[in-house]
């Protein structure tokens, strides 16, 4: 069972305060999505995932945090019209809105699942361009992480996030070519990379979960 309460937080940005929604609970029946999306229930709970200061319109998963970001940034229309890009689900935007902020503050990982949710959301709505051009974003996002080195994640759990990017944007070449003779230390992961090759090859771009792989 999800519960969720309202909490007051303070902007860093703009130093006014406001409500906000929190996940005390939740629950995950099913199996994840290749890309890591959780199963219900807490798949629902995208829109808490996200704080957005109703006063200057920064976004962020805690908008009390100290951030280098600007209100003048904020303000920009590069911020408030997505960098050009148009999505008409509020929540695929105000994703888009926390990628561009951590973007500018150099925070690649938290740029990286913005993006990610991004697509997520575009997917909910049946947005597909705009899950498209986001993915396409979070690959070259990703590219960026990976070469960090301090990353908290493994290499091999983020290539197979990325082959699914990829193969989901469409890019079934790319799919092949670099991870077709890719050799996983993994078992399990090489499955999963053995599976988005032959999907790639039938240029498959749905969405798949891991239940799918195992046979569960």
């Amino acid at each position: 069972m999800t519960m969720i309460f309202r909490e007051n937080k303070i902007c860093f940005v703009c130093k006014k305060e406001s409500s906000h929604p929190v996940i005390a609970s939740t629950h995950a029946f099913g199996s994840p999505d290749l890309d890591t999306r959780p199963p219900e229930g807490q798949r629902s709970t995208m829109h808490c995932w996200l704080q957005i200061c109703p006063h200057c319109g920064y976004a962020a998963s805690d908008i009390s945090k100290e951030t280098p970001v600007t209100k003048a940034f904020i303000e920009s229309r590069i911020y408030q019209e997505c960098d050009g890009n148009l999505f008409f689900d509020p929540l695929a935007q105000n994703f888009f809105r926390q990628f561009l902020l951590a973007k500018k503050g150099e925070n690649d990982k938290t740029a990286f699942f913005a993006l990610l949710h991004a697509a997520w959301a575009c997917d909910d709505n049946q947005e597909t361009y705009g899950a498209i051009r986001c993915r396409r974003l979070a690959v070259a996002q990703l590219e960026k992480w990976l070469a960090l080195p301090d990353r908290d994640v493994d290499d091999e759990t983020l290539l197979l996030i990325k082959a699914d990017l990829l193969r989901r944007s469409y890019d079934f070449v790319t799919v092949v070519s670099e991870f077709e003779t890719m050799t996983m230390k993994n078992e399990f992961h090489q499955k999963m990379i053995d599976f988005q090759v032959a999907l790639a090859k039938k240029e498959d771009a749905g969405r798949y979960t891991i239940d799918q792989i195992t046979g569960r």
